[in-house]
């Protein structure tokens, strides 16, 4: 391990998992160099050893070292968060694709679905239009003016003559079976056809039991037909109404502020009623994209005066048995100080932290996170009390919904370029409007709502002096 990496990690441990976590050599090398050049920078000295011996004899070397290499962790965060969501937005885009295709494959199978029911629905349409035209033809011919209707009586009369006259001829003596053999089998044959056609006249005219069963199931077997072909039209035409994809319903606008809290819980506190410690004096910072950047001081100072108004409202030292947290001071808990130190702590470590100590805390944790060194005087003060009440990623959620960009949780470019388009004071406003909104919605709001309420008056309060501070300075 590098000599310089080393004495930063023994001031900040959690340094080294960006080193571990490093995607390669080349990022790696990038990380080092850095925390080696900030470890030269706050203890000018280039030599590992001297180094060692300024941090270990400079209290104040050894804080302004963690602040820097807490600032240096806080933005490698950032910038892993990001490449963390683009690697998600490629594989929501991934997914959609996939979606997008296999929806694709679905509207062509209903299509075809849909058109093989068409082509049923035609096929038995054809086929009942057919069984209407042989019916229609049917009645014609059965018409009473229709000259077919005469075919049945005449040709009935004709073998019905026909039968009683070769009867007849046979009766009367005048034909000599023994005559000749031929003329006797071809008489056979004509009596043999006329009898057939007049039993065939007789059933047609008069019927016979086996001929009217045979009648009425086929009138049967017809009507069952019919029947099945005027079911199989109905249901294809329902089929066929039900395929159409409805149209969908335009979605509703999304409330102003959330119906329902977010899983974290605001913790409840009560404010203190001693007045604020007097804020420093802070100068302008240009609330405008492309404006120069705030010198160090003027950052520093404005990071005081917020800090300040925190450490009133978080109070001083508390160990409730109650309090899953354990033991708070200055709204550091003990959990919060051993992972800032990087080794264990005890309930006196954290009675016995000192301001300045806490001070560096809230700076790493919420003051760099959120970039509060880069919003307007005002903006800052709010977006900083209510991360530290609520949490980072919801207080950068409701700057980002105040401001009208995407609510990522992450302050970036594009949320510092649209809170540079806007007023200082309406973001304030609208901040404050939609912070109590949050509170109104969480469950415990009967019983702490008046504490989290004084405590956002009290911000705005505060964020509106800055603001006037720095145009008096202007």
């Amino acid at each position: 391990m590098e000599p310089f990496v080393a004495i930063a990690a023994s001031v900040l441990p959690q340094i080294l998992r960006h080193l571990a976590g490093a995607g390669g050599q080349a990022q790696h090398d990038a990380v080092a160099q850095a925390v080696t050049g900030i470890v030269q920078s706050v203890t000018r000295a280039s030599d590992p050893d001297a180094a060692r011996q300024k941090i270990a004899s400079d209290p104040n070397a050894e804080a302004e070292l963690r602040v820097r290499l807490s600032e240096l962790a806080s933005s490698l965060d950032d910038a892993q968060r990001t490449a963390n969501a683009t690697a998600d937005n490629n594989a929501l885009q991934d997914l959609e694709q996939r979606i997008t295709a296999q929806l694709g494959n679905l509207s062509q199978q209903v299509d075809a679905a849909k058109q093989a029911q068409l082509r049923a629905t035609d096929e038995s349409a054809r086929q009942a239009e057919d069984a209407s035209t042989a019916r229609s033809t049917l009645a014609q011919i059965a018409s009473p003016s229709s000259p077919s209707v005469l075919a049945a009586p005449i040709l009935s009369l004709v073998v019905v003559l026909g039968f009683f006259g070769a009867l007849a001829f046979i009766i009367s003596g005048r034909f000599d079976p023994t005559s000749d053999t031929a003329k006797l089998q071809i008489v056979n044959i004509v009596i043999g056809a006329l009898t057939a056609g007049f039993a065939t006249v007789l059933n047609f005219w008069l019927g016979s039991s086996q001929g009217s069963k045979n009648k009425d199931l086929a009138n049967f077997s017809l009507q069952h037909i019919q029947a099945l072909q005027a079911g199989r039209a109905q249901a294809a035409a329902r089929v066929g109404a039900d395929t159409e994809a409805p149209s969908p319903a335009a979605p509703k606008a999304p409330p102003a502020s959330p119906a329902t809290p977010p899983p974290a819980v605001v913790p409840a506190f009560v404010p203190s009623p001693s007045a604020p410690p007097a804020a420093p004096v802070v100068q302008a910072r240009a609330p405008v994209a492309g404006a120069p950047s705030a010198s160090t001081a003027d950052k520093d100072a404005a990071f005081q005066a917020c800090v300040a108004l925190v450490l009133k409202n978080e109070g001083g030292f508390v160990d409730d048995p109650d309090d899953p947290g354990g033991a708070t001071n200055m709204g550091i808990t003990i959990g919060t100080l051993r992972a800032w130190r990087g080794q264990p702590v005890t309930v006196e470590d954290v009675r016995t932290l000192s301001q300045q100590e806490a001070r560096a805390i809230y700076r790493a944790n919420y003051w760099n996170p959120l970039k509060c060194d880069e919003l307007p005087l005002g903006v800052d003060m709010v977006v900083f009390d209510f991360g530290v009440n609520a949490g980072i990623r919801r207080s950068a959620m409701t700057l980002q919904q105040v401001v009208g960009v995407a609510q990522d949780g992450i302050i970036g470019p594009e949320t510092l370029a649209a809170v540079a388009k806007s007023a200082p004071a309406e973001v304030v406003d609208r901040f404050g409007t939609a912070r109590l909104a949050y509170y109104k919605a969480l469950r415990d709001w009967p019983e702490f709502g008046k504490g989290w309420t004084d405590r956002e008056a009290e911000s705005q309060s505060e964020a509106r002096a800055l603001m006037s501070q720095s145009v008096a300075t202007a």
